[in-house]
């Protein structure tokens, strides 16, 4: 699908490799770009397998790897030629050090009119907060993100995963190099694009911005999707593990009613703040009553979105997570040791997904390129 597309990584961690792992998924040639000393530092920090961090292996399977100084000219003058016959070039650096480095697009532009040209900064290259430093839980809160994130104690909580850098910024990265790409295809024109992950973080917040600034004040303390409701909320059984309940329409609320013998809630479904907290005790107080087992059992099939909440073990068994294989196991010393990697979340009827690939080490790919 992809294979006619050479792509240039300069990124390094999580959010550069996630949007080019799509493109070497289906069949992009991803070529890693790495400083030769340290290279990309998720690749280190632990050893689960030749040396790499299992994370690393799952974001960067299928690409290759070479490694650069584009300090010297040597190395410089290659990178030149590697643009030359390139189609994509990724980069997350501070804005202002592919200038320095004499890398910039209007540079490259020069060299291939039709590369696309991707930066991705966690501020985008303009703004008061452009130059500044940032890491996904500061772009959580300065987008307001964090805020919808809460205790029991309506403390501000972290996610369990990177939803700015993920989301908000591989792929909106991902989303724009495609368009580019598609773009090109009419016009043989290559493109800059700037993606900033607070912008991308702010731009999934779509269910918040417009209706708070379209009322006076919200009805509810938290927000409808977010703990507000005692019907779309979670709540803890007596096996200390917990079950989800989603019961925004009030055909599902009904059918949840009718399940629970308790008709009396019917008429509560969109009451104010005061009421969906005592609804909220109410449903608290019955589902600490029994276990887990005992509400899936009651409410997985009655198609009324309540369902249990799983933990890692139990979704990697999960029957719908099988099915779809989303999740494969792959060995990591060739005996006992074991993990899972993450596959393609959707599935087309041209599908051209490359799979059973390696992660590459650093530079393992050097003397495939370099001809000094």
């Amino acid at each position: 699908m992809l294979d006619e597309i050479r792509v240039l990584d300069l990124t390094r961690l999580y959010p550069g490799a996630y949007c080019s792992k799509f493109l070497a998924d289906y069949g992009a040639e991803v070529i890693k770009i790495e400083e030769p000393v340290k290279g990309d530092y998720l690749r280190d920090l632990s050893k689960d397998v030749d040396s790499m961090d299992a994370r690393f292996i799952n974001l960067n399977m299928g690409k290759k790897s070479i490694t650069l100084n584009l300090k010297m000219i040597e190395d410089y003058d290659f990178f030149i030629e590697l643009v030359k016959n390139s189609d994509v070039l990724l980069e997350g650096f501070r804005p202002g050090v592919m200038n320095k480095l004499n890398l910039s697009y209007e540079t490259l532009k020069e060299v291939n009119s039709k590369l696309i040209y991707c930066s991705l900064t966690g501020f985008g290259q303009t703004g008061p907060y452009a130059d500044y430093a940032a890491h996904d839980l500061n772009i959580l809160g300065l987008s307001g993100l964090a805020t919808y994130f809460k205790d029991s104690n309506n403390k501000p909580v972290i996610p369990g995963i990177q939803i700015s850098d993920l989301a908000g910024g591989s792929l909106m990265a991902l989303s724009s190099i495609l368009l580019a790409l598609f773009y090109r295809e009419k016009s043989e024109k290559g493109q800059y694009i700037d993606v900033s992950m607070l912008d991308g973080t702010i731009s999934l917040m779509v269910s918040l911005f417009p209706k708070m600034f379209s009322e006076d004040n919200l009805s509810l303390s938290k927000g409808r999707l977010n703990g507000g409701l005692a019907y779309y909320n979670l709540y803890e059984t007596k096996d200390n593990k917990w079950i989800s309940v989603a019961c925004l329409e009030y055909k599902f609320w009904e059918k949840f009613c009718s399940i629970m013998n308790r008709p009396e809630w019917l008429e509560l479904h969109n009451e104010d703040e005061n009421i969906q907290k005592q609804l909220k005790k109410d449903l608290k107080d019955t589902f600490i009553k029994e276990n887990q087992s005992f509400w899936i059992e009651k409410f997985f099939y009655s198609d009324c979105c309540v369902t249990p909440v799983l933990n890692l073990h139990e979704v990697k068994d999960d029957p719908q997570i099988n099915n779809r294989k989303i999740l494969s196991q792959i060995t990591l010393d060739g005996k006992n040791k074991y993990s899972y990697q993450v596959g393609k979340p959707f599935k087309m009827s041209a599908d051209f997904y490359k799979k059973e690939r390696k992660a590459p080490r650093k530079g393992q790919n050097n003397q495939d390129f370099l001809k000094f």
